[in-house]
């Protein structure tokens, strides 16, 4: 049973060669009042990182997306509106800065 996954990447990020990913995405309510999204990616995309004005925590963030479709689950904090969490989530990754 895998119960932690590390990436040690061998350059600093800013020296790395990463391909430009399409990521999209999109937000459906989840069955415990949170929400999931859903994230495709058509080439490696490292440190995908979420964001967002809503209250709460992601069940992962930071991390190597491969090619296909991942979806990461938002646990709010106390109340929450599916609305204001979609118009204020960000999906941003490496490559975008270099």
């Amino acid at each position: 049973m895998v119960v932690s996954e590390n990436l040690v990447p061998l350059q600093i990020p800013g020296k790395l060669n990463l391909p430009k990913p399409d990521i999209t995405f999109t937000v459906s309510e989840a069955k415990d009042g949170g929400a999931d999204v859903t994230l495709a990616t058509d080439k490696v995309a490292l440190y995908v990182t979420l964001t967002t004005q809503a209250s709460g925590r992601f069940s992962e963030n930071s991390i190597l997306m491969l090619p296909g479709k991942k979806v990461i689950h938002f646990f709010p904090f106390g109340p929450f509106s599916l609305a204001a969490f979609s118009s204020t989530l960000r999906v941003e990754h490496t490559q975008q800065y270099q």
